[in-house]
């Protein structure tokens, strides 16, 4: 899945009219940056409980892992994402354990 068809995906589950920031009319790019994941996506994942774990990249290493770990009567799913930004590597995440929780 390319990040156009992923940013569509998260805001058809995020409920965002369009894909468009709200107030803005302009499309939301949820893969490009951290803020708008933590504006539009973050809080709906109160639904399934989370913990966020980002790991930066090392030296050597070109790539940003972000992992959610959920609590509650889910406890324990993990999903992981891997990218070249914390952004991308959120949204693979997020789009990881809403696909385990559709099962």
């Amino acid at each position: 899945m390319n990040e156009q068809e992923l940013n569509k995906k998260l805001a058809e589950w995020a409920r965002i009219p369009n894909g468009d920031c709200p107030g803005c009319g302009r499309s939301i790019e949820l893969t490009q940056s951290l803020d708008a994941c933590f504006e539009q996506l973050v809080p709906k994942l109160e639904d399934i409980a989370y913990e966020i774990r980002f790991v930066f990249p090392v030296e050597g290493e070109f790539s940003w892992s972000c992992c959610l770990i959920t609590t509650g009567s889910a406890l324990g799913r993990r999903a992981k994402g891997d990218a070249e930004t914390p952004a991308l590597a959120l949204c693979k995440a997020i789009e990881k354990l809403i696909d385990k929780k559709k099962r």
